[in-house]
């Protein structure tokens, strides 16, 4: 934290590997120096797969299939299974230096909180559960009436923590069709109609006014320096953790 405020970076590169690596950039900058920094930004179209995905024999084909449907593969930094993402969305994450490796409870309520907070100032009812056969299955899933609107994820390193979330504001039928032939391909169980979006006709929502919302949220629990470009320092770094993330 400068003497500013909290580093907020809103920006997203438009290659959807080198997105990733930015939120990595900026975990791996608290791990070294101590500084706090949160990213508030819709990302590029993107399938994000987690480990155990990749794990699976079918992986090759499944990331064929997603670069096949217009989504960039990439490999997730934070958390579980395969997840769509695109213009339709709208991500959070905070990069928390923590000299210890716990805390990871406080973090997700922290996270939750703000999400909950923020989908209320813009007229969406939303809480935090699991429902059965949902997308990126677990339990820190943002649930609107009976379907997965987002969801959040951790990645804890030596000196720091990357806690993210993401939420679907429309498109969600797209993202789906997406997400079931990749999930096909990956031979994963799942309801594609667990995935739903907060906007719908007579509560017109937009990533737009989700971001928004965000940024007002957790400019009410503390100072904020916001930023509509990325640091050189951090594009760099993230240039070079890029290959950590492609798929293709």
């Amino acid at each position: 934290m400068t003497a500013a405020g909290v580093p907020v970076y809103t920006a997203s590169p438009s290659d959807a590997a080198l997105d990733v690596a930015v939120s990595h950039a900026l975990l791996r900058q608290a791990a070294e120096t101590g500084t706090e920094a949160m990213r508030v930004w819709t990302p590029p179209p993107a399938l994000s797969f987690g480990r155990l995905d990749l794990l699976r024999p079918s992986a090759e084909r499944a990331i064929a299939v997603a670069a096949a449907s217009g989504l960039a593969p990439v490999r997730r930094l934070a958390g579980g299974r395969a997840a769509a993402i695109g213009p339709g969305t709208a991500c959070v994450g905070w990069a928390c230096p923590s000299p210890e490796m716990t805390g990871m409870q406080a973090r997700y309520e922290a996270l939750a909180r703000v999400l909950v907070a923020a989908l209320a100032a813009v007229g969406a009812r939303a809480r935090i559960g699991e429902i059965e056969a949902e997308w990126c299955p677990g339990a820190w899933s943002v649930l609107s009436g009976e379907a997965k609107v987002g969801g959040l994820a951790q990645r804890v390193i030596k000196g720091a923590a990357w806690a993210e979330a993401v939420l679907v504001v429309d498109g969600a039928a797209s993202l789906a069709a997406a997400l079931d032939l990749v999930q096909q391909a990956l031979g994963v169980p799942w309801d594609p109609a667990t995935l739903g979006q907060l906007s719908h006709p007579g509560a017109e929502v937009t990533p737009e006014r989700t971001r928004a919302a965000l940024l007002d949220t957790l400019a009410a629990e503390r100072p904020l320096a916001p930023h509509t470009s990325l640091p050189a320092k951090v594009l760099s770094r993230a240039g070079t953790l890029r290959v950590a993330h492609a798929l293709t």
